[in-house]
C-alpha cells in the first residue's frame, strides 16, 4: 500500500519493511508456437530481476504467470514489459492493471513505448496506447476473417462491400 500523504496532522509513518526496488519482467505470447525469447532478451537488457513468461492469449481471464508476477510485486517495485499489448489486450484490462499497480505503489515501464504512469501525462499516454492496442487486436481479428475485396458480397464496380 502506498505511503499516506505526510500532512502536518498525519503522524503515521510509512511501513518501509515491505518496500522493495525489484524490477519484475512480464512476457506474453499468444500461442505455444510463438517464441518469447526476443521479449525475454529485451527484459534482461532492461535489468529485470525476474521474468515471468506467459504462453496464453491476453484475452483469457486466467493467466497463471501474471498472477505469480502480481504476487511478487511490492511497493517500490517496477513492472517491466516490452509493449503494452503484452500486458493486456483490451483498454479496460490495461486500465484496471494500471489502477492495480498504482494502488500498490508499483511503477510501470514499457520498453518500446516510454510510459511513466506516475504523471498525469504518462497516464494519458498509457490510456491512448491502450486504446491503440485494442484497435490493433480488433483489426487483427477482422483480418483473419474473409477479405471484403474477395467476398461474393463485394460490389464489383465499386470494389467495396454492399451497404
Amino acid at each position: 500500500m502506498p505511503c499516506p500523504s505526510r500532512r502536518s496532522n498525519d503522524v503515521r509513518l510509512c511501513d518501509t519493511s515491505r518496500v522493495t526496488n525489484h524490477r519484475v519482467g512480464y512476457s506474453r505470447v499468444s500461442t505455444l508456437d510463438q517464441d518469447p525469447s526476443s521479449q525475454e532478451d529485451a527484459l534482461a537488457r532492461a535489468g529485470v530481476d525476474k521474468i515471468f513468461v506467459e504462453h496464453f492469449s491476453g484475452t483469457r481471464a486466467s493467466r497463471p504467470e501474471w498472477d505469480r508476477a502480481r504476487e511478487l510485486l511490492r511497493q517500490g517495485d517496477t513492472l517491466v514489459v516490452t509493449r503494452l499489448d503484452r500486458l493486456g489486450r483490451s483498454t479496460k484490462d490495461l486500465l484496471e492493471i494500471s489502477q492495480w499497480l498504482e494502488a500498490r505503489g508499483v511503477e510501470l515501464q514499457v520498453i518500446e513505448q516510454p510510459i511513466d504512469t506516475r504523471t498525469p501525462e504518462g497516464r494519458m499516454f498509457f490510456t491512448i496506447l491502450a486504446a491503440f492496442a485494442q484497435f490493433e487486436r480488433t483489426r487483427g481479428s477482422a483480418s483473419e476473417g474473409e477479405d471484403w475485396r474477395t467476398s461474393p458480397e463485394t460490389d464489383a464496380d465499386q470494389d467495396r462491400p454492399h451497404r
